[in-house]
C-alpha cells in the first residue's frame, strides 16, 4: 500500500486511514446534524494500516510498581512477528493518538502500535450508530 498521506510514524508509532461513517447512514427520515456526525467520527475505531514507524512491533517494556512506588518486576516482552502490516484493516483503541488531514485531503490517525487491539476482515463493520437505511433505529 502506498503511503500518499505526506505523513511518516516514528518510532512503535502506525498510522491510520480512519474508516469513514457510512453516508448510508442517514434516510428521509433520520437526518444527522454535521455535530453528531463529528462526535461519532472522532470515535470511529477501525481503519487501514497504511505505514510503520521503525521501531513498531519490535518489543516492549513494562514496568510493575508497588503500592509504594518501588519497581517490583520488569518485563520485556516481543511481538513474534508484525502483527499488522500495511494495507491490514485494523481496529484500535478509541480517542487514542493525533488526528492529521494528510496531503491527499484524507483523514488519518497516528497512534502507538500497542493500541491496535485486532485486525478486522474487510465485511466487518463497526460503528456506534445503530441505523440501517430505511429502517429508522434499529
Amino acid at each position: 500500500m502506498k503511503n500518499e498521506s505526506g505523513i511518516y510514524p516514528a518510532g512503535d508509532r502506525v498510522l491510520i486511514r480512519v474508516d469513514q461513517l457510512d453516508d448510508d447512514l442517514e434516510t428521509e427520515l433520520i437526518q444527522l446534524p454535521d455535530d453528531v456526525k463529528d462526535k461519532y467520527q472522532s470515535g470511529q475505531a477501525t481503519g487501514m494500516l497504511v505505514a510503520v514507524g521503525p521501531d513498531a512491533f519490535q518489543h516492549r517494556t513494562e514496568f510493575v510498581y508497588s503500592p509504594k512506588g518501588e519497581l517490583v518486576e520488569r518485563r520485556v516482552s516481543r511481538y513474534s512477528e508484525d502483527f499488522a502490516k500495511p494495507g491490514d484493516r485494523i481496529s484500535f483503541a478509541e480517542f487514542q493518538g493525533k488526528r492529521y488531514t494528510g496531503k491527499d485531503g484524507k483523514e488519518y490517525l497516528v497512534i502507538n502500535d500497542g493500541d491496535i487491539t485486532c485486525r478486522v476482515d474487510d465485511e466487518v463493520k463497526l460503528t456506534h450508530l445503530n441505523i440501517r437505511k430505511g429502517t429508522g433505529l434499529g
